[in-house]
């Protein structure tokens, strides 16, 4: 491990399946403020905390993608840190080839979804259909849609799944909806997203992407500007620094 990624007491440090992982305090702070925390009333607490620890699992599923899948392909020894600016994974190791970097680097979006599908399993072991689980998941967020019977009697306070299922259901909802917006938004063609790592590998041309990611990321720093969401525009304008230099670099 190098020297700057030493944690420190505040960090939140375990090992899983042989890979070190540091949660530090700048991760939990930048999650409860995606999640409103800043105005969130008490009866808002759970909704924050349920955002945080949604925020948390699938940005470990993601990087435990890239590291898992590239210690696979090839080797090295990896680190896995989740700081301010989202998870980073460190790797001694290096692709060989365009295609072992391209298969690194999609593993982590695809793996951002693992955690909202085990919630799904979950609630097809309460209320004993896979499929109606499943429908709920993917159905229920469009307005207009209608969920299936047999979906709406389990979920009912005297259904199958009953007072159970009041309380974990926000929480499955939550840990589903950020895993999917989580997974679209890293594979935009932006630096140093993985779309643009993807894009990069496929073209083998980083400065025509990262040109392409500063058209994206300057009007969308902009809208947010205009809309009052600082969050949104301190992370677009970062990322829109980051390609600005990446356009410049030989």
């Amino acid at each position: 491990m190098r020297n700057e990624d030493a944690g420190n007491g505040w960090d939140v440090e375990f090992c899983l399946f042989g890979i070190p992982v540091q949660i530090k305090p700048a991760c939990w702070l930048l999650l409860a403020l995606l999640g409103g925390g800043l105005g969130a009333d008490s009866a808002d607490v759970f909704a924050v905390l349920s955002f945080i620890a949604a925020g948390v699992l699938c940005l470990l599923a993601h990087e435990f993608g890239h590291a898992l899948v590239g210690r696979r392909l090839y080797g090295g020894y990896a680190v896995i840190i989740l700081s301010g600016t989202g998870g980073e994974t460190v790797s001694t190791g290096s692709p060989d080839s365009r295609l072992q970097e391209f298969l690194m680097v999609l593993a982590g979006p695809l793996c951002t979804l693992l955690p909202g599908v085990l919630c799904a399993l979950v609630l097809a072991g309460l209320i004993g259909d896979a499929q109606s689980a499943f429908l709920y998941f993917l159905l229920e967020p469009l307005p207009g849609v209608a969920l299936p019977a047999e979906v709406q009697a389990a979920l009912q306070p005297g259904g199958v799944a009953g007072a159970l299922c009041g309380f974990l259901l926000p929480f499955f909802r939550m840990v589903a909806c950020v895993g999917m917006w989580l997974c679209l938004f890293n594979l935009l063609p932006v630096l140093p997203l993985d779309g643009g790592r993807l894009a990069g590998a496929l073209t083998n041309k980083p400065r025509a992407v990262a040109a392409l990611g500063l058209v994206l990321c300057v009007p969308a720093a902009v809208w947010s500007l205009a809309r009052g969401l600082w969050c949104n525009t301190l992370f677009m304008g970062y990322l829109a620094y980051l390609n600005f230099h990446a356009v410049g670099r030989k």
